[in-house]
């Protein structure tokens, strides 16, 4: 197995075995669609493998299998046919398999992004082939219609536990085709110009849409008469689209007349030519109204009681349509995610009078998923005047107003709906985050605090909090936040990555190298987590690994210069002296203002190779990048004391003190240089400043050192 398949199977496996799902994955499988070395064999030998076959044929409906098959049409759309046929089979009541391919897409489309093209290409290839696939395979029409028109089952949306977001999501395929290319399909089915260059192309190649369109231009010719009936299951399915234009068109072109209620759902505007009541001309053909069969073969008696019957109910039935059904149309519209058409319906049923707080806060949800914000806030400011104890309304323009960064607005809607509801997750939760943006990091703490006395296993609170905790260094409450998390359940790299750094910043080495370790487990490709485990290795001793570890940092970073530097001292404290000068190098071509490097390359000349003039060279221009290197100017004072040149070396370490009068080390220094020069009582005082601090600092050796050298000295003085 090459690296790409390990990487391939392993995406695999974590987006259809996990609970939780990571959009690392997504990125791998983005990546690996990428490789012109993975082909199409490649990607179905491991999606048709895991019991693929036997699942198709069997008829085995696991969440697994589920979750691999939706994935197997994402990314092989030749598939997305026998995947429809497969959903079909199996029927129940509460069609969950349905509902847990909707959840998977909904993740899916979650993570699309600008980082991931590709997968929007197989999405889109997916929609484009199914369309001329429908008219040699029409028994997956009702797999079409689920495909592109997912309708949710109505819920109750007083529960407070239901993410709303996912309850309005409407399926991934269905999402690219009402906002990418519904209009292209339109047109490429009614031999009008496709403007997408993509789908163009996709048609252009496509043999049995050049069958189609080929066939639709004959309908322009004066003598075409044939009709098609190939092509009902096209009227069929933008009839389930409510797509009654096209639904028309097909329906003439395949059986010769459009079924009534189609007929008369079709609006007259200026691009739809009346003819007679029942014809009008639509996209260049003329269309006609079926003829009413409702009293063939019907006897004089069984006409007279259906007469009867027809008058009955005009007398009973109110002339005009009520404002409840107005209301419920609207609410099937929103259902559908038609906001426009749901608005006009809730308008309508205001104006007969329906003014409840109902419809209100119907239509300001409606205007806020369009995102009229504006008129979205004015229902929801009525909607509360009518009862101001609707805390949904509040949250609900708390989020507008966080949308549009009136943060002081949100976080009032945000308080008024705690206050009536003070177990109200959701506004806590939004509240937090807007603290969070503000930087009101204690009042986001406490928050997510207020969160967890009211749900101690909301996975979420202890996360935010931790990241919070650890953006503000208090670590150990960060550590125990994460690993609360992760106790629960939540086995996201984000717990461990930030654990890690937690650990990392405690100087709690090989703790932050087991959770590093569990993040590279999950995503070999994140080059910042190999470098801080490769630095805590260094830092316990283990220079190997270390080593390794930097060597993934460059492979996936080539010009990253503090991982040559740092790679260049683990070198070095292994003996191995000529690659750390390589790695030193390195470092300094990628970046000439890298004062560590110049300075690194410098102890290993003066210490290790005992080239004391190209160790001067590189402490000079480690304080030529920065002169407020106290370490520099001190190892350069160490050159020139070695060399013999007294005063230069003095000059350095008094640098070095100046810049920091705490640094014990060029005190020690200075004192050893003036007692070369065989000034006694100058080095005394340097000998017992740097004794000082030394103790002062706990390092007990160096302490030990200067107490000796100051007893020496003080026995030479007295002999004197």
């Amino acid at each position: 197995m090459t690296e790409i398949e390990q990487k391939i199977n392993t995406a695999i496996k974590g987006l259809t075995r996990r609970i939780n799902l990571k959009i690392e994955h997504i990125l791998m499988i983005e990546n690996a669609l990428g490789n012109p070395e993975v082909d199409n064999q490649i990607w179905e030998k491991y999606l048709n493998g895991n019991n693929t076959q036997m699942a198709l044929e069997k008829n085995i409906y696991t969440s697994e299998m589920i979750k691999l098959l939706t994935l197997r049409a994402i990314i092989l759309p030749k598939m997305l046919s026998s995947f429809l046929r497969w959903m079909l089979k199996k029927q129940n009541k509460n069609k969950e398999h349905f509902q847990i391919s909707l959840d998977f897409q909904y993740f899916f489309y979650n993570n699309l992004s600008s980082q991931t093209p590709l997968l929007k290409q197989k999405i889109i290839q997916g929609i484009v082939y199914i369309f001329p696939n429908l008219i040699d395979q029409p028994d997956v029409l009702d797999g079409v219609i689920w495909l592109l028109k997912s309708n949710r089952n109505p819920v109750n949306k007083q529960n407070n536990n239901i993410n709303w977001s996912l309850i309005y999501f409407i399926g991934l395929w269905e999402s690219f085709y009402k906002d990418d290319i519904q209009y292209f399909i339109n047109n490429a089915l009614i031999g009008q110009y496709i403007s997408n260059d993509q789908i163009r192309k996709l048609i252009k190649e496509d043999h049995d849409w050049q069958t189609i369109q080929k066939d639709i231009k004959q309908l322009w010719n004066k003598n075409h008469i044939s009709l098609m009936p190939q092509y009902l299951v096209f009227a069929k399915l933008f009839y389930h689209l409510n797509n009654y234009y096209l639904s028309a068109f097909f329906y003439q072109v395949s059986q010769g007349n459009v079924p009534s209620q189609i007929f008369n759902a079709i609006p007259i505007h200026a691009d739809i030519k009346l003819i007679k009541s029942n014809i009008i001309r639509l996209y260049g053909i003329q269309i006609y109204k079926q003829p009413l069969l409702l009293f063939r073969n019907v006897n004089t008696k069984n006409l007279l009681l259906i007469i009867f019957i027809i008058f009955a109910i005009l007398l009973i039935s109110p002339l005009t349509i009520s404002s409840e059904r107005l209301y419920k149309r609207g609410l099937n519209y929103a259902q559908n995610q038609q906001f426009d058409q749901a608005i006009e319906f809730y308008n309508k049923a205001i104006e007969k009078g329906l003014i409840s707080e109902d419809i209100l806060y119907q239509r300001a949800l409606a205007y806020q998923r369009k995102k009229d914000y504006n008129r979205a806030i004015e229902d929801y400011r009525k909607v509360i005047n009518i009862n101001n104890k609707n805390y949904n309304a509040y949250l609900n323009r708390g989020n507008i107003y966080q949308k549009i960064k009136e943060y002081d607005k949100a976080i009032y809607d945000y308080n008024q709906a705690i206050k009536i509801n003070h177990k109200f997750i959701k506004a806590y939760i939004n509240r937090a985050s807007i603290y969070r943006i503000l930087n009101q990091n204690y009042n986001a703490i406490d928050d997510y605090t207020t969160i967890i006395n009211i749900d101690n296993q909301f996975l979420d609170a202890y996360k935010k909090r931790g990241d919070i905790y650890l953006k503000i260094n208090q670590y150990n409450q960060a550590i125990f936040d994460y690993t609360i998390a992760i106790k629960l359940g939540d086995y996201d790299v984000h717990n461990y990555k930030n654990r890690g750094n937690a650990h990392y910043k405690l100087k709690q080495y090989k703790k932050a190298i087991d959770d590093y370790t569990k993040v590279i487990e999950n995503n070999k490709n994140l080059s910042d987590i190999y470098f801080k485990r490769a630095y805590s290795y260094a830092q316990l001793g283990n220079h190997k690994k270390s080593i390794e570890d930097y060597k993934q940092v460059v492979l996936l970073e080539p010009n990253n210069n503090l991982a040559y530097n740092n790679r260049g001292i683990s070198y070095q404290k292994l003996g191995k002296y000529q690659e750390a000068l390589k790695d030193f190098d390195t470092a300094i071509n990628l970046n000439n203002q890298h004062p560590y490097a110049y300075e690194n390359r410098g102890d290993l000349y003066y210490y290790n190779l005992t080239q004391y003039n190209k160790a001067i060279y590189d402490y000079t221009q480690a304080i030529r990048v920065n002169n407020k290197n106290k370490s520099a100017y001190n190892s350069r004072g160490n050159v020139y004391h070695s060399l013999g040149q007294i005063q230069k070396a003095i000059y350095d370490y008094t640098q070095a003190i100046k810049i920091d009068n705490n640094y014990a080390q060029p005190y020690y220094n200075r004192a050893s240089t003036h007692l070369k020069n065989n000034n006694k009582s100058q080095a005394l005082n340097d000998f017992n400043r740097a004794a000082q601090l030394y103790q002062k600092q706990g390092k007990k050796e160096w302490y030990q050192l200067s107490i000796e050298k100051i007893e020496s000295l003080k026995n030479i003085l007295e002999n004197e």
